[in-house]
C-alpha cells in the first residue's frame, strides 16, 4: 500500500501540473478560474472549507498557486493577476463560515 499511496500523490502531482499548464496555456483569468471554483462547489453537494474541501477544488487552489508564484516574465498568460489562489482561499474560509464573499462585498 506504500507503493499505492506514493504512485496516487504522484498523479495528483502530476495533475497539479496539468491544471496549471492549462490554467497557463488557455489564458484563465481570475473572473473565469472564480467560476470553476463555484461550479466545484455547487457539484461537490456538502459544504466546503478550508479544513474539508473537495479533491478537484484542492488541485484546482494549487494549480493556481503554482501560477501565481511564477515570475510575471515567464508567465505567457498576461491575463494572470498573481493574487488568484490568495483570493479563492480567503473565500473558501468564508465559506466554511457559511458566508459568502460576493455577498460581503457588494454590501461594502
Amino acid at each position: 500500500t506504500m507503493i499505492r499511496r506514493k504512485k496516487s500523490k504522484q498523479q495528483l502531482i502530476n495533475t497539479e501540473e496539468k491544471v496549471a499548464e492549462l490554467l497557463i496555456s488557455k489564458r484563465l483569468n481570475y473572473e473565469q478560474v472564480n467560476q470553476m471554483f463555484d461550479r466545484i462547489c455547487e457539484l461537490s453537494n456538502r459544504p466546503q472549507s478550508i479544513d474539508s474541501c473537495s479533491p478537484l477544488l484542492s488541485v484546482l487552489l494549487d494549480a493556481a498557486c503554482k501560477v501565481d508564484c511564477m515570475e510575471r516574465e515567464e508567465n505567457p498568460n498576461k491575463r494572470w493577476n498573481h493574487r488568484v489562489e490568495r483570493d479563492l482561499r480567503r473565500k473558501l474560509f468564508a465559506l466554511g463560515y457559511g458566508i459568502r464573499i460576493e455577498d460581503v462585498e457588494r454590501d461594502l
